[in-house]
Order: C-alpha cells, then sequence, then structure tokens
C-alpha cells in the first residue's frame, strides 16, 4: 500500500483549473520531490494532503484511508516551512518538546526525545537558547527535529531551503538526505529549485500547467526527457528546430537547422517528415581548436566561432556561434591546463548519436539556455 494515493483529483476555483486528473502514488519511505515553476500546481497538491484544502473532484488516501473526512489534525503529518515557522519566545527545547506536550507525552520522555533528535541533527547543547540567538541553517534543523520529535509516517516541506544562502543551501541537502536515508520517513518536498529537486529525491514529479508532465528518477528526467517543457526545466540544453529524415534501427536521422545530425535518443514511432526538437546538453560536445592535428570525427560535426567564455569554478561554458548564426553553449571541466578559447577563435565540436535527443514537441522560442 502506498502512504499516498491522489486518484482522479482536479482542483479548482470557480473556471480556473488548479490541478487536473492527477492520478500520483507517494510510495512508501520515499523522497519524493514535486517540482515545477510558479504556477504548476505543486502546492496545491501539497495543501490537498495536509488538508488546508479539499479537491473538486476525485479521492485522496494516505496510509490507506480516504482523507474527505479526517481534518488536518487529525492526519498526524510533520510540516516543515521555508520560514521555519519557529516560535521566537520559546527555548529551542520548549519548541521541540511543543508537540509532545500537545500527545501529553510524559515529561521525562519529552527531555530523552528532545535530547535525541538534536544530536540527530546535530545541534547538541543549543536547548536554552532563542531561535534569534541561531543562524539560518540551525534554525532549520531546529524546524526539522521538532517535526521529526514525534515520528509523523509522513512530513511535508514546502520550500524548507528557500531562505538560505547557496552554501548553507547544499549543506542542508545533504543533511537531510541523511536524515531520510536514517529514519525512513516517508517525505514529500516542494521546491521550484531543480538542482535541490536532483540532489534529494528518489523520484521527481515535474509538474506543469496544473498537469503532470513526467514522472521518473533524476537521472530520468535529465538524461530521458520526454517533452521539450522536462528537458529545457531539467538542466541546461541546446535545443535545434528539425524534420526527420530517416529512421532505421532505432537511429534517427534529422535535419537540425541545417546539420546533419544523428540522434540515438528517439521516440519509437520517429517517421520521416516529422517535425521535431533536437536537445543536445552543453556537457556532450566535444570541443577542439579548428587547426588542432587530432580532429573531431565527422559524424555529428560542426565548425563553430567562439563568443565568450565564462569561468564557473569547476567548469567552464564556452558560447559559440554555427555556420547558421546559432549560437549555442558547450560545457566542459574546469582543471589546471584546460584551454580556453577565446572570441573569434574557429574551432570544431561533435556529440556522441546517443547524447543527440529527438522530442517530438514544438521547439521552445530560447535557442539556448
Amino acid at each position: 500500500m502506498a502512504m499516498v494515493d491522489f486518484i482522479d483529483i482536479d482542483k479548482r476555483y470557480g473556471n480556473t483549473a488548479a490541478l487536473e486528473s492527477i492520478n500520483l502514488s507517494v510510495e512508501r519511505g520515499e523522497f519524493l520531490t514535486l517540482l515545477g515553476p510558479s504556477g504548476s500546481g505543486k502546492t496545491t497538491l501539497l495543501n490537498l494532503i495536509a488538508g488546508l484544502i479539499k479537491p473538486t473532484t476525485g479521492k485522496l488516501l494516505i496510509d490507506g484511508k480516504d482523507t474527505a473526512n479526517i481534518s488536518p489534525g487529525e492526519r498526524g503529518l510533520g510540516m516543515v516551512f521555508q520560514n521555519y515557522a519557529l516560535m521566537p519566545h520559546m527555548t529551542v527545547f520548549e519548541n521541540i518538546a511543543f508537540p509532545l506536550r500537545v500527545r501529553r507525552v510524559p515529561e521525562a520522555q519529552i527531555r530523552q526525545r528532545v535530547h535525541d533528535v538534536l544530536e540527530l541533527v546535530r545541534l547538541p547543547n543549543v536547548e536554552k537558547r532563542k531561535p534569534k540567538e541561531l543562524s539560518g541553517g540551525q534554525q532549520q534543523r531546529v524546524s526539522l527535529a521538532r517535526c521529526i520529535v514525534y515520528s509523523p509516517s509522513l512530513i511535508l516541506m514546502d520550500e524548507p531551503l528557500g531562505a538560505l544562502d547557496k552554501k548553507l543551501r547544499e549543506q542542508m541537502q545533504f543533511e537531510i538526505k541523511q536524515l531520510h536515508a536514517t529514519l525512513g520517513i516517508t517525505m514529500l518536498n516542494v521546491t521550484h529549485d531543480q538542482e535541490e529537486a536532483l540532489t534529494l529525491s528518489d523520484r521527481i514529479v515535474l509538474m506543469n500547467n496544473g498537469a503532470i508532465e513526467q514522472i521518473g528518477t533524476p537521472s530520468e528526467l535529465y538524461f530521458s526527457p520526454r517533452t521539450v517543457f522536462a528537458a529545457d526545466f531539467i538542466g541546461q540544453g541546446n535545443f535545434f528546430d528539425a524534420k526527420v529524415l530517416s529512421s532505421t534501427g532505432g537511429q534517427v536521422e534529422v535535419d537540425a537547422e541545417g546539420l546533419r545530425v544523428r540522434c540515438g535518443k528517439a521516440p519509437a514511432n520517429s517517421r520521416t517528415g516529422d517535425a521535431a526538437t533536437v536537445l543536445i546538453r552543453p556537457e556532450n560536445f566535444v570541443l577542439r581548436p579548428d587547426t588542432a592535428t587530432e580532429r573531431v570525427p565527422e559524424e555529428n560535426a560542426m565548425g563553430a566561432e567562439v563568443v565568450d567564455h565564462l569561468i564557473l569554478g569547476g567548469i567552464v561554458k564556452h558560447r559559440v556561434k554555427l555556420a547558421s548564426r546559432k549560437e549555442i553553449t558547450v560545457q566542459q571541466s574546469n582543471h589546471p591546463g584546460t584551454r580556453l578559447y577565446n572570441k573569434g577563435e574557429s574551432v570544431r565540436l561533435c556529440f556522441l548519436p546517443e547524447s543527440a535527443i529527438l522530442l517530438h514537441k514544438p521547439a521552445i522560442q530560447g535557442q539556448a539556455s
């Protein structure tokens, strides 16, 4: 039995559809992330589980029970918010103990549980401090501790790391991942941050305009997107308008804005003449000087002119212009001795067929991201 089941869920506000035909199961013990842009419906799904709103049609089950007549307080869920939601007049101990006192847990057990959970989130010896005396990362750990101290079977997290700076956010991502592995509690996370979703999740539900665009593991969404929206939202990509020239033996050849490209990943129903979009991730290009003795293979190869380069710590991105005047992004690992190409240099690019993904959707307007 799944921990949560959405069965034919619709949610409407007047004539506006916030969710349409949602069928989704959240498995026990998994870390599931609802990912998507603002207005895609991810927070609406979270609020349905929490009981803050009710579906217009359909059925929602938690732990196999129909929630239609179960109040928010009776659902036994844990909640973690972006703004921590700690009570400023209470100490850390009192904040964490609060849900236990509401449940009339004996005082001796409260003291032990608070001690244990503070050890778990690596915040010993802060029981007497007030929230304002803690850093943002520490406050979010206290918020997590308050949530897990009463052992809920399901934890809902609404943009829990959104208020933290980049370094703290990355640190907390790993700590939440370790907590999940240790506790085995089902966690449902809402975010618009693709990096957070890829780092934390067992599975990702990508939302778009109130519907589920794609469900899969982080690897599946990144390496095998099914739509242009999924390809563009997860990671960075270079997109080409394309027309299928031939389709044989699992290999599809296309005309991609004047370039003859062989795609190793294409829908099985690809047919000659189909209009499509080709995705090539920036890191999948091989980049060489046009004058190099070791030339790139001619298949899936093209000449280009360097527009500029950008160094981002461990990676370097080159913006290059193709003969068609289209600009794309090429990404390489950055290490001592990495060749940096300057504006105006002629280069050669190539990529493996399996790096070219054919998508049967209208091309987006952006050339590259």
